[in-house]
């Protein structure tokens, strides 16, 4: 399966008013630049991948008299089949497993935790019951985001919810 992918530009100029251009690392070994566009104008690049993976594509701005911004933050994008969404639910003390129902974007999943299902690359919502019983609590996830939180998932990934007595 091939991806293909279109970034934008905004070009907003430089302190110089020089036209701006961008240089765009496709994480695959091409890094071509775009023309020189004005202030105020914009630019897009497109490309496509022949090969499954993960590929953190970055850009940088470039003015013409060779002044230029530091990389962007790399933007992931997936090409080929969709990861694997893993959730599983441990006490955070005694090591017990627990099975707690499992919400991904807002849907109930079929069975309780461990469970796994296939989700499009891109942000996701993932949540887990509260409160378990009358004793045990929700605690955290094991990525850093909160119960409900938004994250991105661009590969398969575990994730585990731990819980722990009040």
């Amino acid at each position: 399966m091939d991806t293909s992918v279109s970034l934008a530009f905004s070009a907003s100029g430089d302190s110089l008013g020089h036209n701006v251009r961008y240089i765009v690392d496709w994480a695959d070994g091409t890094a071509p630049t775009t023309g020189y566009v004005a202030s105020g104008g914009s630019v897009s690049a497109a490309h496509t991948w022949s090969t499954n993976g993960v590929y953190n594509v970055t850009a940088y701005a470039q003015c013409m008299a060779s002044n230029r911004s530091s990389w962007s933050d790399p933007y992931p994008v997936a090409n080929g089949t969709n990861p694997t969404l893993t959730i599983d639910a441990w006490d955070i003390f005694y090591g017990w497993e627990y099975y707690v129902p499992v919400y991904v974007d807002g849907q109930l999943l079929p069975t309780d935790t461990p469970t796994s299902c296939p989700v499009s690359t891109g942000w996701h919502t993932v949540s887990v019951m509260d409160q378990y019983y009358t004793y045990v609590m929700f605690v955290e996830f094991s990525d850093g985001y909160n119960n409900g939180d938004g994250r991105p998932i661009y590969s398969n990934t575990m994730l585990t919810a731990y819980y722990r007595s009040p």
